[in-house]
Order: structure tokens, then C-alpha cells, then sequence
């Protein structure tokens, strides 16, 4: 799970101990040294420009070691990859990905990747200067630090991924079943930049009204690096303690109960929002195969609409999802690729409605293990992980590809200029499949929600 349970454990530690021995109305007769430093740079006229790109690359490059030790410290599997020849085996597990599941429970996928993905855009915001003192809201300089955060989150996933330094060239995992698909390398940005807009509206409605009212430091502390556990952690890899905020004071400064926090840029005026020429979408994604028994699939995807009229678009699908209904041995996953027009009602009105068609690709995996042959598989001493199979003696794997086209409809709802949630979306889907172990996937009904980013608005 990439370190989530180290990072609970490290807020856990740091959080408690160090919150008690916390002065009952300041840090120290000075203050605290980060704070007032912190607190000096809030009353500039202006925050300093650019990005901190040796502090950025120091605090990514801590958070990559402590991942990967504990990888290496928790999964033999890792550490036996670690022998044989490095190309040609870094090589192997690069070109091996295809699928959407890549053998990890829902809770990884879905939970910790995600969190990887906030920690990292997290990372970004604190060493991005211009906008480090932003604050959840309608102003503009927020929207746009968070879309520079999403793509820093992308490309450090991609290079965790099957980078240089990643679980591809350490342990070369992806060269073995089950770890080839493509969850995460969907999930981890997208998921993950919607984690730290939730952790966002959560420190300014929830946290700050309530640090407010109660002058305990240890209930300031909690609430700051419990409610807020990607940003604790990344606070951790600049080693600052886990409860500190860029944009106001420290726990134990009397000045958190009246501050206000200055803003960087102008709101966003009222009015008419105008047209989005670029949006993003993050969505789960719900299917249902009636041709399999009742078949259900659970995952989710990434969605890019480019503005060719007021009222059209065209659409770049990447989405997927693990198969939760199979039998008892049995795993699967179905992934697609899709590209279209969609409409969208125009106006001045928050409630959009609009339906879309695509077309692509769609392919399908299931395996099934017979557990006799498991049993004995595992009775024997291992094998060096150099020399195992990709895919072990006791699997049986069928998968198939065809073209596929979705058709659907749905509403959203505008919550201001940037930000855009998908209240629901229903949607038939064909696929030229053919029936793999007894399961028909060639029709499904899919359910989506999830939320949209507005670009060229604010």
C-alpha cells in the first residue's frame, strides 16, 4: 500500500508526544522559530515567486525513500527482485503492463494510492511559493496552484510507477502476475488531487472554525494532523511537525484564535461563469453485466473534454474497474479506452444535464486458479523471483479485446467557476467480447459520479 500504514503510525508518534509537551500559550517567550518565520513571510506585500526546486526535490525524494524502504523492509517479493540483470528485467516489467487490476485489495487501490497521490501534490504546494499561502475557496490563485499540483502528482505517480527510481527498476514487481495493470497509474493522480481539494475544505470549514474555539493545543494539534493526514505526512518530509500550516499560526500561538489569513490574489467576481475550453473529470465508476450472472465492477478513470462549441465537446476516456462478482477462484478486470463528442447544456444556470457517445476500445481479463494446484505450489521452496514464471503454473488466464461504444446521460452541478460535481451519469456499453470462462462482459450498464475541473473560467 506505499507506505499508509508507516504514514499512520508516523502521525501517531509525532502527533501525541510531541503535542503534549507543547507550552500552554506559546511555544517559547520568543514564539517558535518556524512560526515566526512562517508568520513574517504572511506579512510580506507579496509572496516570493517561483518554486523552491531544491527543497522540491530534496522532500519528493525523501517521500520516494521512505516508500520504497517499506517496500523493501515489508514485501520479500521486492527484495528477491532486486537480483538478476537490471535492463533486460527493468525492460521486462515495463513492457509487461496491460490490464486495469494490478492484484491489490479494493482499500489500496482505492484508499492508499490515492493518499500517495495527495501527499505528493501536498509536496508540491508547500514549495511552490507564489501560491503556498492559498486557502480553499473562490479565489483564483487557489485553482490554479492545485492544477499545477495535479500535474507535478502525475508525473511523480508515472516516475513511481516505472521510472528510474520505481517499483518497475526496484523489485521490477510489474514483471509478475498479478502486478501489471493500470489502476494505479489512473487512480493515484486523479483520485489523489480530489483527496487533497476534500483535505483542503476540510482544514478551512471544519478545522479552522473549531481551532478557533478551543485553546487546547493538543485538540488544535489533532485536529490539524488528524483531519488533514496527506498534508501531516508531507509536513513530515520537510520535517516540520505535523500539525504546521503555511498559512497561519502555530498550535500554541495565542493569535489562532483571531487570525486571518491575508489573500494572494483577488476572488473570482459573480456573474456568468462562462464556457470551460479545457476540463477534467475524476469519476467512480460503477458497472453492471446482466449477460454474467449479475456481474458488478468497481473502479474509476480519467476523463479530458476539449471545447469545440458552446454547447459540444470532444472527450478522451481512460477508465476501469476490478470484476467483484466472480466465482470463488476467480479475479477480473475490465479497461477501456474511448474517444467522442458529448453535449452540454449551456446558460447561466449551476445544474448542466448532458449526453454523450464514444468509441474505442474495451479489454477484458479474468483468471482462475485452481486451488489444488496452489496448494501444492506453495508446499514447494520458492523460486528466486528471476527465475518464476510471469504468471504461476496453477492460473489459468483468458482475456480479450474489442471495440466498444458507450452511450449516456447525465447531470452535473456548477459549484463555482473551477469546480464542477457529477451528480450521476447512466450509460450503455457495447463491447465485441467474446464470453471468457462462462462470462458474457459484452453489455453493461455503467453509473459515474465524481467530480470536474473547469479550466480558462477563473
Amino acid at each position: 500500500m506505499l507506505a499508509y500504514f508507516f504514514c499512520i503510525a508516523l502521525v501517531v508518534i509525532a502527533v501525541l508526544p510531541a503535542a503534549a509537551q507543547e507550552p500552554a500559550a506559546a511555544d517559547s517567550p520568543a514564539g517558535d522559530a518556524a512560526n515566526a518565520a512562517a508568520e513574517e513571510q504572511l506579512e510580506m506585500a507579496g509572496p516570493p515567486p517561483g518554486v523552491n526546486w531544491k527543497r522540491l526535490f530534496w522532500q519528493s525524494g525523501m517521500f520516494l525513500a521512505v516508500q520504497h524502504a517499506f517496500r523493501l523492509g515489508t514485501e520479500p517479493g521486492t527484495r528477491e527482485g532486486l537480483k538478476g540483470k537490471f535492463w533486460p528485467e527493468y525492460g521486462q516489467a515495463v513492457g509487461n503492463m496491460h490490464g486495469w487490476s494490478d492484484g491489490d485489495p479494493f482499500f489500496v487501490n482505492y484508499i492508499g494510492h490515492p493518499m500517495q497521490g495527495a501527499v505528493s501534490g501536498f509536496i508540491w504546494t508547500q514549495n511552490d511559493r507564489r501560491f503556498c499561502p492559498v486557502r480553499f475557496g473562490r479565489d483564483r490563485a487557489y485553482w490554479e496552484s492545485r492544477m499545477r499540483a495535479a500535474t507535478f502528482a502525475y508525473i511523480y505517480s508515472t516516475q513511481f510507477e516505472l521510472g528510474p527510481l520505481s517499483e518497475a527498476s526496484i523489485g521490477k514487481i510489474q514483471k509478475y502476475y498479478p502486478q501489471q495493470g493500470f489502476v494505479d497509474h489512473v487512480i493515484t493522480p486523479t483520485i489523489g488531487v480530489a483527496w487533497m481539494l476534500g483535505e483542503d475544505a476540510i482544514d478551512q470549514y471544519i478545522v479552522v472554525p473549531l481551532e478557533k474555539r478551543f485553546e487546547n493545543i493538543v485538540a488544535r494539534a489533532l485536529l490539524r494532523g488528524g483531519l488533514n493526514p496527506a498534508r501531516t505526512f508531507a509536513n513530515l518530509m520537510r520535517f516540520k511537525k505535523p500539525w504546521y500550516r503555511d498559512d497561519r499560526p502555530n498550535v500554541g500561538d495565542p493569535r489562532v484564535s483571531t487570525f486571518q489569513p491575508r489573500k494572494v490574489h483577488r476572488e473570482i467576481p459573480p456573474g456568468h461563469p462562462g464556457v470551460a475550453p479545457v476540463d477534467f473529470e475524476m469519476t467512480a465508476h460503477t458497472q453492471y453485466f446482466p449477460g454474467s450472472g449479475g456481474a458488478w465492477c468497481l473502479g474509476g478513470g480519467g476523463t479530458g473534454n476539449l471545447r469545440l462549441t458552446p454547447s459540444t465537446q470532444a472527450v478522451l476516456e481512460l477508465a476501469g474497474c476490478n470484476l467483484m462478482s466472480l466465482g470463488k477462484h476467480q479475479s477480473g478486470d475490465f479497461l477501456t479506452f474511448l474517444a467522442g463528442a458529448k453535449w452540454t447544456g449551456s446558460g447561466s444556470s449551476r445544474w448542466k444535464p448532458h449526453a454523450q457517445f464514444l468509441m474505442g476500445v474495451a479489454k477484458a481479463t479474468i483468471e482462475t486458479e485452481d486451488p489444488v494446484l496452489k496448494a501444492a505450489a506453495q508446499a514447494r521452496p520458492p523460486k528466486p523471483a528471476s527465475n518464476s514464471p510471469a504468471y504461476p503454473e496453477y492460473l489459468t488466464l483468458k482475456e480479450d479485446s474489442g471495440f466498444s461504444l458507450s452511450a449516456g446521460a447525465g447531470v452535473d452541478y456548477r459549484l463555482n467557476r473551477a469546480l464542477q460535481f457529477r451528480i450521476a451519469r447512466i450509460a450503455y456499453r457495447y463491447s465485441a467480447l467474446n464470453p471468457l470462462f462462462g462470462y458474457d462482459l459484452s453489455h453493461s450498464l455503467e453509473f459515474t459520479a465524481g467530480l470536474t475541473l473547469r479550466m480558462g473560467t477563473w
